[in-house]
């Protein structure tokens, strides 16, 4: 678990420092524009890397096909997340997505019984 968080530590760090340098050189606007609204970003990234700790520990404690078959839920509260909040029009082809993926849940949950 050690190793785990401090892989996660470094890619994170490494992300920070290549993401910032990109957009300092690419779009120093929005560069600005981020570091002058510090505090929501600083909650978007917490929130964030506190995920990222979530997902590090279920890879190391669980099989990782359990894992991510739990996390093509996410999938499932985005589209719908966007369609509440965003009044965004849910397609076919996504409608397609969201049946594939819940079966694809179900087969696995019935699948290890």
């Amino acid at each position: 678990m050690v190793n785990a968080g401090f892989t996660l530590l470094v890619v994170m760090l490494i992300q920070f420092v290549l993401l910032g340098s990109w957009m300092l050189f690419k779009n120093r606007k929005c560069f600005f524009d981020i570091i002058q609204k510090w505090k929501p970003c600083l909650a978007v990234g917490l929130t964030s890397t506190l995920g990222s700790i979530g997902w590090f520990t279920a890879f190391a404690l669980t099989n990782a096909a359990y894992v991510k078959t739990v996390g093509q839920i996410e999938l499932l509260f985005s589209i719908l997340i966007t369609h509440h909040f965003f009044k965004e029009n849910i397609n076919k082809t996504e409608m397609l997505g969201m049946a594939l993926v819940i079966g694809s849940i179900i087969l696995l949950v019935y699948s290890t019984y």
